[in-house]
C-alpha cells in the first residue's frame, strides 16, 4: 500500500497502485534517476510490456500508445505516477523514445 499527497500537503490519500517515478530524494534535493533504470523497472512490473510493434508500442488491453501523453496515460492507470520535470530528470518525451528502443517485440 503506499500513499500519495491530496490536495493539501498534510492531507495522504490511500492507493494500491505501485510507484513509478523518475526521481529520488538525496537529503533535500531531488536527484534525476537513469532512464534504464525507469525503463527496466517498469517492464519488470508490466511482465515486459508494453511492446514494441512495428516501432510503436502496445499493450495487452489497449490500442497503440502513439505519443508520450498516450502513453502516460495508459501509466497513470496502472501505477501512481509521479514524473518531475526538474534539470537532469527524464523527460516524458525521452522516456516514451526510450522505451520504444528498448521495448522488445
Amino acid at each position: 500500500m503506499n500513499f500519495r499527497a491530496g490536495h493539501c500537503s498534510h492531507h495522504l490519500e490511500r492507493t494500491d497502485k505501485q510507484r513509478l517515478f523518475n526521481f529520488e530524494w538525496k537529503g533535500r534535493t531531488r536527484v534525476g534517476i537513469d532512464i534504464d533504470q525507469i525503463i527496466d523497472e517498469l517492464l519488470e512490473k508490466m511482465e515486459n510490456w508494453p511492446k514494441n510493434i512495428g516501432g510503436c508500442l502496445y499493450a495487452l488491453t489497449s490500442d497503440a500508445l502513439r505519443k508520450p501523453d498516450v502513453l502516460f496515460a495508459w501509466l497513470q492507470q496502472k501505477f501512481s505516477v509521479d514524473w518531475w520535470s526538474g534539470v537532469g530528470a527524464t523527460t516524458k518525451a525521452e522516456f516514451f523514445e526510450a522505451l520504444k528502443m528498448k521495448a522488445s517485440p
